[in-house]
């Protein structure tokens, strides 16, 4: 009799099939899930099916929570998994957030401290559409339908650079530097970096028209977009320092460090109202400050003429004279 290599053949008064761990079945070909998936899922050949409203590889995950508290429906999304989907007026993970429905009555209906346009949730009411509160940014994937494709050696500035171009998502970036003549002046095309992230409201949900700008009045700023995502070209290779302001809710900063050529991608900014968050918010680290020993703008080359330039002590940069044999 053949069976699978996972399988142990023993004799007492008749054969028995003992299989290895993580198999079941008749001749050990059945594989097993972990037991979590017994709760909310159903196993098929080594996989967790989940019931409705439950993801992940055990389904232990809850992708409808508390069923959507009766406002919303729960639905697959495009990556395969359970999440709410909320009627009109309610938002949140589980649909239990109410929205701010009436936005000229000047009445803070939802209770969240903000009247009539400061809610973010009315930005997409008409009402509210030309209020300095809910100007925005268009998506980036608009702008970039409008241009020629670039050559696949085109470097990490020059397909960066529609971010800062006239009409995009960054404004009052100095002008010049779409010259490449005076470019230097500021732009680093060599350094440049991109910062994205996302501002949201303690409810989870994303603000739109926050203002996204560095302590560099020459990089601009941008505008959040509907869903609360940002996008905002820099010179990288240190320390930089964020600022974040939407009326009426309080100024918000965060530190983080950019490397060169890279799009760095911050964690999810949280603004609230009636909270003091002036205070310096660093990512995954305590507060920081830029290292003007490190700043690239500044640092200085020494050119030394000989090896010998231990014998001039602790400041190589200054004048000696040194004997050399030939």
């Amino acid at each position: 009799m053949t069976v699978r290599k996972n399988c142990v053949i023993r004799t007492v008064d008749h054969m028995v099939t003992v299989c290895d761990s993580g198999w079941s079945g008749e001749y050990c070909m059945l594989k097993q899930c972990d037991q979590r998936c017994n709760e909310h899922g159903q196993c098929k050949n080594g996989t967790c099916l989940c019931v409705t409203g439950w993801n992940g590889k055990h389904c232990t995950m809850e992708g409808c929570p508390k069923g959507c508290t009766g406002h919303g429906q729960c639905r697959v999304n495009g990556e395969g998994l359970w999440e709410c989907r909320c009627y009109e007026g309610w938002d949140g993970k589980d649909c239990s957030v109410p929205l701010e429905q009436s936005c000229s009555d000047q009445r803070d209906n939802d209770k969240d401290n903000l009247i009539d346009c400061q809610d973010p949730e009315c930005c997409t009411n008409p009402q509210c559409r030309s209020s300095q509160l809910c100007i925005t940014s268009p998506k980036p994937i608009d702008i970039l339908l409008r241009k020629q494709p670039l050559a696949i050696t085109a470097s990490f500035f020059e397909r960066m650079k529609f971010l800062i171009e006239e009409g995009s998502l960054q404004r009052y970036a100095k002008q010049e530097a779409l010259n490449e003549s005076v470019f230097w002046n500021h732009f680093n095309m060599s350094r440049s970096a991109v910062v994205r992230g996302r501002v949201v409201t303690s409810m989870g949900m994303g603000m739109m028209g926050v203002r996204v700008g560095t302590t560099n009045i020459n990089d601009g700023y941008t505008m959040t977009r509907e869903d609360g995502w940002f996008d905002l070209l820099l010179n990288g290779g240190g320390a930089v320092t964020l600022k974040f302001g939407r009326s009426p809710f309080p100024a918000v900063q965060y530190v983080v460090n950019v490397p060169w050529n890279e799009v760095v991608v911050i964690d999810t900014v949280i603004m609230e109202v009636g909270d003091d968050r002036s205070a310096i918010l660093a990512s995954a680290s305590p507060p920081s400050q830029a290292c003007q020993a490190h700043d690239y703008d500044v640092m200085k080359p020494v050119v030394l003429a000989t090896w010998k330039h231990g014998f001039q002590g602790a400041c190589p940069d200054k004048s000696a004279i040194l004997v050399e044999s030939q």
